[in-house]
């Protein structure tokens, strides 16, 4: 439950919060502005699925809707050291949960050894595994399954009746698990074309375009598709949007693959079948997932990882 908060003191703080226009003590500095304490700790505490799919604690606003650090740019420690998941942090940066099972621990553990004895041992089961506290799961959402996503691959490899454009967006999206966000910021610098190959960095480890995923690359760079002189002058966006300047918006870039895949359902699905396939520090180097992420997708679709297998590009 939140505390009441305190009578404003414009004279003390003369600058208002960015989010709740109050005049309090500022203690951060985001994307959105300067946020006060109060803003600040509900931040925190808000959790929920962003609309890049992620499921976790929401502390930013993008357009005006809570999202993830990732799509807001806010920065904030919600990580558990003790179970990975996000949420309000405690003492020694563990989440509620964490915390109260290690005191409890603790508290039973014999002062000497640290071992707690058999007849306490039920007493740590006091401490429901479910208990509401509950963790942020991500990975929850719909998944496209794996008959599906082929079907689409196949689409969009070889169907030339397709834009390049939307070609090139699906393919980073159900062969790369791309966010429709990352995809709308593409630029050319993160692209080398040769006459043999054609290369796509999306992380630290750049991508090989084997035939036909290099066709809409080539494409785009040969054509002037929406290559205006006075509204993109020496543009870097791949995906060049109508404003000035501007890439595409990725809620318009949604819309137009609608008819191809559901772009969330799909990115979740790949990511569903690479964690499978393919070791956790090889996808976070070329996908640009952090290794905590690729874990909880891992958990969630039951890999062991005991088989390292080439990915499905191969």
């Amino acid at each position: 439950m939140a505390r009441p908060r305190k009578p404003e003191d414009p004279g003390r703080w003369p600058t208002a919060c960015a989010r709740c226009r109050g005049h309090y003590q500022l203690v951060a500095r985001w994307p959105d502005g300067s946020i006060c304490g109060y803003c600040y700790q509900a931040a925190k505490r808000t959790v929920g699925i962003c609309a890049c799919g992620h499921q976790g604690v929401l502390p930013g606003l993008a357009e005006g809707r809570p999202s993830c650090r990732r799509c807001s740019g806010v920065r904030l420690n919600v990580d558990c050291t003790g179970c990975g998941d996000e949420a309000e942090l405690y003492s020694g940066g563990r989440c509620q949960r964490c915390g109260l099972r290690e005191t409890a621990q603790r508290l039973l553990a014999h002062p000497d050894t640290g071992v707690i004895a058999p007849q306490l041992q039920a007493k740590t089961k006091l401490i429901p595994s479910d208990v509401e506290m509950t963790p942020h799961r991500r990975g929850t959402a719909p998944r496209m399954p794996i008959d599906q996503q082929n079907a689409v691959i196949e689409k969009v490899a070889h169907q030339q009746t397709l834009h390049p454009r939307d070609r090139l967006a699906a393919i980073l999206i159900i062969v790369f698990a791309q966010r429709a966000e990352d995809v709308a910021a593409l630029t050319w610098k993160q692209i080398a074309i040769s006459a043999d190959t054609v290369t796509i960095s999306l992380a630290a480890m750049p991508i090989d375009l084997p035939p036909p995923l290099d066709e809409p690359v080539r494409a785009l760079a040969a054509s002037n598709y929406n290559n205006q002189t006075a509204a993109h002058p020496n543009s870097p966006w791949v995906f060049r949007g109508y404003r000035p300047g501007m890439h595409v918006a990725p809620t318009h870039l949604r819309a137009r693959l609608r008819a191809v895949l559901a772009a969330l359902e799909a990115r979740m699905g790949t990511l569903n079948e690479l964690t499978q396939t393919t070791p956790i520090a090889i996808l976070a180097e070329t996908l640009g997932y952090s290794p905590q992420t690729l874990e909880a997708h891992a958990r969630a679709s039951g890999s062991t990882f005991a088989r390292y297998v080439a990915t499905r590009l191969d």
